[in-house]
């Protein structure tokens, strides 16, 4: 039997005005961006961070404002 390789991508989203960040396991980053929208059915402006300097991203969200991270939420198969 062969099975897929789960892979974990580091995303950030908004619902209303609140960025969220989150890893997420799937089979390729379509996958986890499906997987994330399964749970978080508002989530927009999905973008993948797990490529990207911390810096990068702690500019993004300074500019955002509004910031959650989900430190036990992290969605998994």
């Amino acid at each position: 039997m062969h099975h897929r390789r789960l892979h974990k991508f580091y995303l950030s989203f908004k619902v209303e005005r609140e960025v969220r960040t989150v890893w997420v396991e799937g089979l390729n980053l379509r996958h986890a961006k499906d997987r994330l929208a399964m749970t978080e059915p508002e989530a927009i402006d999905i973008i993948d961070w797990t490529s990207e300097s911390p810096e990068k991203l702690e500019n993004y969200l300074s500019k955002i404002g509004n910031y959650f991270e989900y430190t036990q939420g992290a969605i998994a198969q």
